[in-house]
């Protein structure tokens, strides 16, 4: 593992098609990882830089977590998908002595593997990626958290045997406006995804449309959280987004910061989330000014009971 043994070596990818499966780890030549998406600091760093990478076998994960430095996981976020996530990730990511890593491929890949004669090895590999994106780069941090993909949130259970204690957040919002944004972006793989909806291939393909395919995949994200629903969790509802619930998840996720840092998280709500330098506007009014009466029929009948459910148990400030 010499040559692993820089802090700035974190494993990115899977190559499934060698024999044995290769993990690939990526050199970020002390890149830093100021975007909210893991898989774009990766990108960052490959335009930034002359980029070295190794592959291994994916058991080498299992070895390398347990000679790396790294943060303890302190909080992991789940979300409806466009609904606030990525703003709560960069308040957190505001300050040196945090990790946010945000919606990395690598435990999904894993989780993806998952059957009932593969579990404790599944186990094992999951809880390596996981610590292995808590690598200090500088020595002085102390937190990691992960924001995951919202597809990821059906895999809880697996998640929970590895991290039975980590406490999590779930984010939604006004289904409505998830829709809306959600039908507006690029590169939608997931709501084609049986795993991600629930449905069979043909249903997804040849009788649904993309808007009630990612209404399925929406609630089931959203049910597979209340499934696991317990005293390690949170529900929040992106309109609570603010000060003082930045503080109710610096407690929910057992964390102490100054009033000067928590100044510093803030600013981060002065700008969009994935647009740093874009000055924020609220936009919910537009979204459902552009919602058509079909896709509000779809929120109402196909994720309206969970949105409902979600409601109910948001948590008060």
């Amino acid at each position: 593992m010499n040559h692993l043994s820089s802090n700035d070596f974190f494993p990115v990818d899977i190559d499934f098609h060698k024999k044995p499966v290769q993990v690939r780890w990526y050199d970020f030549k002390n890149q830093p990882f100021e975007d909210p998406f893991f898989e774009r600091n990766y990108t960052n760093a490959v335009f930034n830089a002359n980029m070295n990478f190794v592959e291994t076998p994916l058991t080498e994960l299992v070895v390398a977590s347990k000679s790396v430095d790294r943060a303890q996981p302190k909080g992991f976020i789940f979300h409806m998908s466009r609904c606030g996530s990525t703003l709560v990730s960069n308040m957190f990511n505001q300050l040196n002595k945090n990790i946010v890593q945000g919606e990395p491929k690598l435990p999904l890949k894993i989780l993806g593997l998952l059957n009932n004669d593969n579990q404790e090895y599944v186990y094992a590999l999951l809880k390596s990626s996981i610590e292995l994106l808590g690598r200090k780069r500088n020595g002085s941090e102390e937190n990691l958290i992960i924001k995951f993909f919202t597809g990821t949130t059906i895999f809880l259970p697996a998640i929970l045997k590895v991290f039975p204690d980590v406490p999590r957040i779930y984010i939604y919002r006004d289904p409505v406006e998830v829709l809306v944004s959600n039908l507006k972006g690029p590169d939608q793989f997931w709501i084609y995804q049986a795993e991600m909806t629930g449905l069979t291939a043909r249903q997804m393909t040849e009788e649904n449309t993309p808007l009630v395919n990612c209404a399925h995949a929406i609630a089931r994200a959203s049910e597979a959280f209340l499934e696991s629903y317990d005293k390690n969790c949170l529900v929040v509802d992106y309109k609570q987004i603010g000060r003082a619930l930045l503080e109710k998840l610096i407690v929910h996720f057992n964390m102490s910061f100054s009033t000067v840092e928590i100044d510093q998280m803030m600013k981060t709500m002065d700008f969009y989330a994935k647009e740093k330098t874009r000055r924020f506007f609220p936009d919910g009014r537009e979204k459902q000014e552009q919602a058509s009466a079909k896709l509000r029929s779809v929120a109402e009948e196909i994720v309206g009971p969970v949105y409902q459910r979600l409601v109910e148990l948001t948590v008060q400030l």
